[in-house]
């Protein structure tokens, strides 16, 4: 099971085709919000989600999340100290879509084994120039890292 609220209806429609991608992983949607202490049900966050359990909060660190669009997170400090407490916490991961997000986040703040890519996320074919315009990406046939499966 897994719970998303972007909060603002301007995203209902990547809030439902995040589900319909998750729906595919095998994951089923929870439409209610889950309790904080609520532990069958992972929570997908970005910058915008109104949390139920926000991972800044002591008792929620160890709650299980996807967090999604790691650059929103790079910009302000505040946003950065959440996406920091992701790595330490064994039941957060980071899903990224840019081979240059991810080999910043691996690199140089060494947090590799907390993300997982997967280069299809793009929202829009047409913003891939502009992300990555000063990498050559490799072909999804050449790349390390196709698919993820969660098992709860």
């Amino acid at each position: 099971m897994f719970f998303i609220d972007l909060g603002s209806p301007i995203f209902s429609s990547i809030q439902e085709s995040l589900s319909l991608a998750f729906n595919g992983y095998g994951l089923k949607r929870s439409f209610q919000k889950p309790k904080s202490n609520e532990t069958n049900i992972t929570l997908i966050e970005t910058i915008f989600t109104k949390s139920p359990c926000p991972i800044s909060v002591n008792y929620c660190q160890n709650k299980t999340r996807i967090i999604l669009q790691s650059e929103q997170y790079q910009s302000h400090h505040f946003i950065k100290s959440s996406l920091s407490k992701c790595h330490p916490s064994p039941n957060c991961i980071i899903f990224e879509f840019s081979d240059h997000n991810f080999r910043y986040l691996k690199e140089e703040k060494k947090w590799g084994d907390s993300i997982v890519l997967l280069p299809i996320m793009h929202q829009f074919p047409s913003r891939l120039p502009k992300r990555d315009s000063m990498h050559n990406l490799k072909p999804l046939s050449q790349r390390m890292h196709d698919i993820v499966f969660l098992v709860q």
